[in-house]
């Protein structure tokens, strides 16, 4: 089985190959009118509830091992070894650890001007320390952390039904508020996990891909795919408070 590639290192090609989460939400729409309101907003977005912080940015999948390089060699001017720090980073991503990093890093980066290599320095400078304070290299790993999915939501839909009735008075079908999201990889279920906390007297019934999910809080990590999962638990713990400490740092522009 081929191990998918953490989100850090993805192209737009490798997005494109990935398949979507169809995740639906129902709960009661009598006396629940907030929550109603929330999901009727044209402008919904899980940024809303768990925004994305605004140092962080992410650079294309291919240029992120020739950032690395740059940075953990010093343009191949060092001839210490990687550190423990660096070379977990590079397992994480899932980048073979050099045996010489100065090969590694003329090697990758052979015919890359000096004013480009300069900026993979800078963005893999910010990656390294966002990844040492926080816990995540970018926006992809924060959403994917903090939401349970790389992007945000693709499409979105609202139903709001009444009761319908057979002749003889039999319930053919519920009542309620039906919400449909669309997105990449994976369902949103850690930023479901959170939003349900704004709501804590709502019976909510959530389903994916057609399967209901009954117990929220048994969504564990897949670390079988470098993490590519997020937990839940450790989500939920974050709420929606995002530290912007970091905030000074300059947002740098994609190459």
């Amino acid at each position: 089985m081929e191990i998918m590639k953490h989100y850090v290192m993805m192209t737009n090609e490798d997005f494109n190959a990935l398949p979507t989460a169809t995740t639906q939400i129902y709960f009661p729409q009598h006396g629940n009118e907030d929550c109603k309101r929330y999901f009727l907003d044209k402008d919904f977005s899980f940024n809303k509830l768990i925004p994305v912080p605004n140092y962080l940015y992410t650079m294309p999948g291919n240029l992120v091992e020739k950032a690395l390089a740059t940075y953990f060699t010093d343009y191949g001017l060092s001839s210490e070894p990687l550190s423990d720090f660096q070379i977990d980073v590079l397992k994480e991503l899932g980048i073979d650890v050099p045996e010489n990093p100065k090969e590694w890093y003329y090697g990758i980066t052979k015919g890359i001007g000096s004013d480009r290599l300069e900026r993979l320095h800078r963005k893999a400078e910010l990656y390294c320390h966002n990844k040492q304070i926080h816990g995540y290299f970018c926006q992809r790993d924060f959403r994917n952390l903090h939401w349970g999915t790389p992007f945000d939501v693709l499409g979105y839909g609202v139903d709001v039904k009444k009761d319908v009735f057979s002749p003889g008075g039999t319930l053919l079908e519920k009542s309620g508020v039906f919400i449909t999201l669309t997105t990449l990889a994976t369902p949103p279920l850690v930023w479901f996990k959170v939003f349900r906390q704004c709501f804590p007297a709502i019976n909510f019934e959530i389903s994916v891909n057609g399967k209901e999910i009954k117990e929220l809080s048994a969504h564990v990590v897949d670390t079988e795919n470098n993490g590519i999962i997020a937990n839940s638990k450790a989500a939920a713990n974050s709420k929606a408070v995002v530290d912007n400490e970091a905030a000074g740092l300059e947002k740098m522009d994609l190459l």
